[in-house]
């Protein structure tokens, strides 16, 4: 159970929102993201929870943690993905509204306010637009790309068909009803996002949300998460396929480097304010990351997960370390 009730009850029955922030191991992993939460315009109306291994790890007396509706330690024990985390936090939660937000990922000072705007409509999830934090970085711009260029910055605000990974935010009511399913559909959001749209739900890029995430530098980080993710995607997607459905997706997997990229220039030449400052020398890595996330998703459905989820938890967390001094924001 989370070790701290609300220290401002009094002034408000319930918070605003829920922000989910998970570390491994302690409270230096995640302060630089810590600080920006802390300069929220909304900061009295958010309930931080931190999902850590044990309470004692976090310092509860630095500054970052002033002000808040409430800080909960959520212990979890050995956390070795943001998926489980992340699960731990959701559950945790009393907000409608629950954000979750990466240990490598910076939100502006008006992100939460933006995405509890957003949530007043009928929207099951909505996501932030994210600008690159490492735009010296030809890797990083490329892993950029790949990873949020739907949803890069600057973006209209709009209903999308698919959002980003690890870094949106959802009405509770809609990860609860995930049940026992929740850590899986949270190891490949795409899935979840999927369904939310089969149902007819909406989900919603809130482009006034904005976040700084931190991306590979070196081309084998970026190679690796685009790998191991890439296999999870499909793993999940295809748990309940037949054997015949999983041989077709496999066999057509490798069209799909073409099809993103296709996708991905259209978007760009309609939006000439994101293709502001993406160097020419990024697209030959671009090719190589999405190369790489469809033989994941060939391994997925050929093969099934494997050593996948165990393979990409050393990507997820300490972003800055494995980057290079010089690109580490």
């Amino acid at each position: 159970m989370p070790s701290e009730a609300p220290a401002n009850a009094a002034t408000a029955l319930s918070p605003a929102i829920s922000v989910v922030l998970v570390t491994p191991d302690d409270w230096s992993t995640i302060q630089r993201t810590a600080a920006c939460l802390h300069s929220q315009t909304v900061r009295d109306q958010i309930e931080l929870l931190i999902v850590a291994p044990a309470e004692h790890v976090i310092d509860r007396s630095v500054a970052e943690l002033d002000g808040f509706w409430a800080v909960r330690v959520v212990p979890g024990g050995a956390i070795p993905s943001v998926a489980i985390g992340n699960t731990y936090g959701a559950l945790a939660a009393t907000a409608d509204i629950v954000a979750f937000i990466e240990e490598h990922a910076f939100p502006d000072p008006d992100w939460a306010q933006a995405l509890i705007q957003a949530h007043r409509m009928p929207c099951a999830a909505v996501a932030p637009a994210a600008r690159n934090a490492v735009p010296d970085s030809v890797v990083g711009w490329a892993d950029h790309l790949v990873s949020y260029g739907p949803w890069m910055d600057p973006s209209p605000s709009g209903p999308r068909d698919g959002l980003c990974w690890h870094n949106v935010s959802y009405k509770r009511s809609v990860l609860l009803a995930c049940g026992d399913d929740l850590e899986a559909m949270l190891a490949a959001e795409t899935n979840l996002h999927w369904q939310l749209r089969a149902r007819g739900e909406t989900l919603w890029l809130a482009g006034d949300a904005r976040i700084a995430h931190l991306g590979f530098t070196h081309l084998r980080g970026a190679l690796g998460e685009a790998l191991y993710n890439g296999r999870s995607l499909a793993t999940a997607r295809s748990t309940r396929w037949s054997p015949l459905r999983r041989l077709v997706y496999a066999v057509g997997s490798p069209l799909i480097p073409a099809v993103r990229l296709v996708r991905l220039l259209r978007q760009l030449r309609a939006n000439p304010a994101q293709r502001r400052g993406v160097p020419a020398a990024a697209w030959p890595a671009v090719i190589l990351i999405l190369y790489a996330g469809s033989v994941g998703e060939f391994l997925g459905y050929a093969f099934g997960p494997g050593s996948s989820a165990t393979a990409a938890a050393r990507y997820e967390f300490h972003r800055q370390r494995q980057n290079r001094p010089e690109h580490r924001p």
